[in-house]
């Protein structure tokens, strides 16, 4: 039932069928903040009470004084014009308050969907706030070596969202912000995708590692020392040091050594080498010494030999890296060195004087001998 005027009029007195109603009241005035703030409903719904029971005494006090059949009850006409103008009022208030609510939850998502939008937008940051994005404060140096462009390019966007959603949450956008950080999660999980731990990573370049030095390097290495101390003993000529000579030759034409793409061609050069070694050997038996020719023509041999077994080498460390990128591990862990030390011919000098009797020191070195090579 609508509210009517207040029933007054100066020439007829008081309408018995009105329903008379308080002055009208006006909401109170809320402040806004961010979003606009959310308004005291429990006030509002206090006052539309308060507007219901005023409205219900002047409908009471106005029955009081209206006149009555005989027989009829005053009081209880008027309580009952009372009631029915307080349920009145009351249904009428709570009608607009929950419009009003309607309006202002429209009022706030409409509000919130262009701050998010500003806020997206960067217009709501600070000039000169938005500091750079540094991949290394959300993800480890270890975890950034693994990534794809388009993985970086998630970890990016994750970190951005991290960092805005902290915002987000310091001006009250406690919703929004636990969407960013939803969505940055989301991106989080997609830069990390087929990432190993980097327990497991560390374990399996380890194993690749120590295989590859026992198969690869240790036997090569063990060739071009050996090399180097051929090229080092025959840069101080003596008896002894020519004996230590052929031995360390002999270690460098060694057939148990790991070759494999120049396996032919170092077997058919330490062939044609072994009749001449056998020369040379007698010639100490009898006491003689070797030559500086000779001794030139063993370095030369060895170190023609030592540049076949670091041919070989690199072909073996391209393999490794190859497998490296394939397995996606490090290619600076799984492979201990790049190149094999051979120390150029130039950097050896003389240390020491000569000594005499080599056939002494051919006889006290006994020479091990499997399929005619030296051990």
């Amino acid at each position: 039932m609508a509210i009517q005027p207040f029933p007054f009029a100066p020439s007829y007195g008081v309408n018995p069928q009105a329903t008379p109603v308080a002055p009208t009241q006006t909401a109170p005035i809320i402040p806004e903040g961010l979003l606009g703030s959310t308004p005291d409903y429990r006030s509002l719904l206090g006052d539309a009470n308060r507007f219901a029971g005023q409205q219900g005494l002047y409908a009471t006090l106005m029955g009081l004084a209206r006149p009555v059949r005989r027989g009829e009850s005053r009081l209880m006409g008027a309580m009952q014009m009372g009631q029915q103008a307080a349920q009145a009022a009351r249904q009428q208030k709570m009608g607009e308050l929950s419009t009003q609510m309607k309006l202002d939850e429209m009022d706030r998502a409409r509000k919130r969907q262009a701050m998010e939008q500003a806020f997206m937008r960067g217009d709501m940051e600070p000039a000169g706030s938005a500091p750079a994005i540094d991949l290394e404060t959300g993800f480890s140096s270890f975890q950034l070596t693994q990534m794809s462009p388009a993985q970086k390019q998630s970890a990016t966007e994750a970190i951005r969202l991290e960092n805005r959603a902290r915002r987000a949450a310091s001006l009250g956008m406690n919703d929004f912000a636990n969407q960013l950080r939803n969505d940055a999660d989301n991106l989080r999980e997609s830069a990390l995708a087929d990432i190993r731990p980097e327990e497991k990573q560390i374990d399996l370049e380890i194993d690749r590692r120590d295989k590859f030095q026992k198969a690869e390097v240790t036997p090569r290495l063990e060739q071009v020392e050996a090399a180097n101390q051929l090229a080092q003993l025959a840069a101080n000529p003596s008896a002894i040091t020519d004996v230590a000579t052929i031995f360390k030759f002999l270690k460098v034409l060694d057939p148990g050594s790991v070759v494999r793409e120049g396996e032919q061609a170092m077997l058919q050069r330490a062939q044609s080498l072994f009749g001449t070694l056998k020369v040379y050997a007698e010639s100490l038996e009898s006491g003689a010494t070797l030559s500086p020719q000779q001794r030139k023509q063993i370095v030369d041999a060895a170190y023609s030999m030592a540049g076949l077994v670091q041919d070989d080498y690199a072909l073996a460390v391209q393999r490794q890296r190859d497998l490296a990128k394939n397995l996606e591990l490090r290619p600076e862990v799984v492979i201990p060195m790049e190149t094999l030390p051979l120390r150029e011919r130039s950097s050896f000098q003389s240390t020491t004087g000569a000594v005499q009797n080599p056939a002494g020191a051919l006889r006290q070195s006994r020479i091990r001998t499997r399929g005619g090579v030296g051990q």
